[in-house]
This record gives C-alpha cells, structure tokens and sequence, in this order.
C-alpha cells in the first residue's frame, strides 16, 4: 500500500461531545456519546445506519477492542470479567460513585458526575448503526477542534482509551480490515505483551480449546473465550434448543451472516500472498469441545 493510501485510511473525523451514563447500560467495549454538532455524523460512511434515540445519544463501538460481554441478548448472557471491563472503561473516562440497578445490576440509575466531555475519532458506523471510535476525554479532547479531520499516528492513538484497554487486558485486541493497518500492528503488539505477562483477560483466557456443553460452560463463572466467538457459541446454543442438529461450524456454515469472512497473518506476509477464509474453516468441533486452529491476534476479521 503506497503513504498516500495508508495516510488517508488512518484519517479520521473529529466529533465533540459528552458521553451519558443515566438510564444506560454501558459495557467494556461501548458507551451512550451525544454529540455537540450531530450534522457531523452526516459525513461517516455509512451515516445512513445511525439513528440517534430521543436524548440525542448514539451507541459508540469502540474502534479495535472487543471487551468480555455484561448482558449479550439478555442481561444474563454474559462472561466473566465483564464487570470489570466496564468499570475500568468508565473509571478511565470519570466517572466515579456510578450506581447500578436492575435485576441483573447493569442498568445506570446515578453517576458522579453525571456527563464527560469528550473527542471521538471516526470514519463510519458499523452494521448496527454505531459509529465505530477511538475516544478520548481531558487534555487530549480539549486540544482537539469539533469537526476536524486528522490523522490518528502512534502518539495520539496511545492517547485514546482504546489503547489503554488493550494495555490493562480490560479489553482483547480485535480488529477489522476498517482498522489501519499501523494501528492493527501497534494495539498487537501490545496485546502479545500483555498475554506474554498473563495479564487481564489473557490469565483466562482458554479461546484455543474449550468445552462448549451448555451455556453455563462459557457463562460469568466458566470459561473465558474471545467475545466475538462467545456470541457466535451462544446463538449457536440457541438453535439447538431449537431443533439444530449439528455441530458449531456446521452452524456456522449455515448461517453466512455469523460465518465472518477473515484474513489470516496479515503481519507475517506479503500482502499478495494474503489468505481470506471463512470463521467456520477455523473451528473444530469433537464431542464436547471446540478447538480454535489459529491465533486471535493473527485475524483480521472483514468488516461488513
């Protein structure tokens, strides 16, 4: 890829606001963002996906990281570690004295202070309308203006919470081909270190092989696995309750829209020689228990 290519893929859009925590349901990987000018949001691809609810607030999926699920379709879907992804995403922003309620205690009924002001930094939204983000509060957000664009280089990507998600191991390193590739190599980088320090999730985490009997087995006291593939095996569940008779990459295989397409080790070769595969090409099933035959951290998954 020539400079001119690369320079303009990490180009990204500047849009100020506030993050809002009262009467949401915040995650490790997700926040509730009203912006100060929402026009900006016209210019996004796929801009048409986005439909701010009556307060003005978008949901923001975090550009990058995918941190372990609090409450996947129903509030009791969730894996361990969640909790504690969301609360040090919202510590790390400012929020402190945040009171939960609700059965499942995810719902945000009271924070200190009850908004933050902050920078994003976009290109697009995703499938499901949310503008995918690096995010920024502080110094950092202040020095930047409200509908800029600029380029998002090592030092300023250090900068965002996205980053520092990635170097707690709050949140795994997970990236889409929307993902610069300088980007894609520094927040790698950083989670082989963490994992080689068995830190955060990577001290639990069994994605390469685990036992997939019940959703118990993956469930908040279970088995930590990569939050893309935990949501994959929980709908996978799902269908056999519902008369499914197969295994997880024959679901898969069924399903086109679970099956992602993905690139494999991106960093160890040219980029001729890239292969693209199916998620199902990469899983075995046997008996009880999925083997994962590649390394996370070497996918690229295809943006939709």
């Amino acid at each position: 890829m020539d400079d001119v290519s690369s320079v303009a893929l990490s180009e990204f859009l500047v849009i100020k606001g506030n993050f809002v925590l009262r009467g949401k349901e915040p995650d490790g990987d997700s926040l509730r963002f009203v912006a100060d000018e929402p026009n900006l949001f016209a210019s996004l691809r796929n801009a048409h996906r986005i439909v701010p609810s009556g307060d003005g607030s978008v949901q923001l999926r975090l550009e990058a990281i995918d941190a372990p699920e609090l409450h996947y379709i129903a509030d009791t879907i969730r894996q361990p570690l969640g909790e504690q992804a969301r609360d040090t995403l919202l510590k790390a922003v400012g929020f402190s004295d945040v009171t939960f309620t609700g059965a499942a205690n995810v719902l945000v009924s009271d924070s200190e202070p009850d908004q933050v002001a902050c920078a994003v930094l976009t290109k697009a939204a995703d499938v499901h309308g949310r503008p995918i983000a690096y995010v920024l509060v502080g110094d950092e957000a202040e020095a930047l203006d409200d509908g800029d664009t600029l380029v998002v280089d090592e030092d300023l990507l250090s900068s965002t919470l996205n980053f520092q998600m990635v170097e707690t191991g709050d949140a795994y390193c997970f990236v889409y081909t929307s993902t610069p590739l300088p980007h894609r190599q520094i927040l790698r980088a950083v989670a082989r270190q963490v994992r080689q320090e068995s830190r955060g999730v990577y001290e639990r985490d069994t994605t390469s092989d685990f036992i997939l009997r019940s959703q118990e087995e993956i469930g908040p006291n279970g088995q930590l696995i990569v939050p893309k593939l935990f949501r994959r095996c929980t709908d996978y569940l799902r269908d056999l309750e519902k008369g499914f008779d197969g295994t997880l990459p024959q679901w898969l295989e069924s399903k086109p829209e679970e099956n992602d397409k993905v690139v494999l080790f991106e960093d160890l070769v040219p980029f001729d020689d890239q292969v693209s595969v199916e998620l199902s090409d990469l899983v075995r099933h046997v008996n009880d228990e999925i083997f994962v035959q590649t390394d996370f951290l070497n996918l690229t998954f295809v943006e939709k």
